[in-house]
């Protein structure tokens, strides 16, 4: 509408028809699945693999160990698309001061998050632990460009680690000193926000 001298405005009404058709679609999107919450109260994103980049193969929970137990080794294994080899992410740490967020990796079979034992030694086996927010299961991802990262724990700085670059099933996967080495790059296709 415009009023006499031709400037236009918007009636009550109007603003809040505008306010409405907003408020629709975001339901549209949430409800869709398009929307996913971040920061440290936010929910896990989607489960997805996490690769080894030169063994193609996935972050598998031990089954003998039993799937559901604090402390189960995590190991390499073929992928087979079951719930011990999604992960997902959850962000427990913002970004702060030109600092990378730290997230915690959660197992879909059983809840529990990717860590670490207390030792600070190369060869510490990667294990699953209680969501506590603590440092043994906070991760920095490192962006390596073309999809591949470094997962950086933040108890020692010691990096997730393939056993002696094993292709083998079973083989132990671990905390190991930053080398660069293809044993300790993974990859996850639409799973780890980008590092800034």
């Amino acid at each position: 509408m415009t009023n006499n001298n031709g400037v236009l405005y918007r009636t009550a009404a109007a603003i809040a028809r505008r306010r409405l058709a907003r408020l629709l679609v975001v339901v549209a999107i949430a409800a869709a699945g398009v929307l996913t919450v971040s920061g440290a109260a936010g929910a896990a994103s989607t489960f997805n693999e996490i690769r080894n980049t030169g063994t193609n193969k996935c972050l598998d929970v031990t089954s003998e160990d039993g799937y559901y137990r604090v402390g189960a080794r995590v190991q390499q294994y073929h992928c087979t698309g079951v719930k011990e080899q999604k992960w997902s992410v959850k962000q427990i740490i913002s970004p702060t001061g030109g600092l990378n967020p730290a997230w915690e990796i959660i197992n879909l079979r059983s809840g529990l998050c990717l860590g670490r034992g207390a030792f600070a030694v190369d060869g510490q086996q990667a294990i699953q632990m209680g969501c506590d927010g603590s440092r043994q299961v906070a991760w920095v991802a490192g962006d390596l460009g073309n999809g591949n990262f470094y997962l950086d724990n933040l108890y020692d700085f010691r990096v997730l680690d393939l056993s002696r670059q094993s292709s083998a099933d079973h083989a132990k996967v671990q905390l190991w000193t930053y080398n660069a080495s293809v044993a300790q790059q993974w990859r996850s296709a639409s799973f780890f926000p980008p590092a800034i």
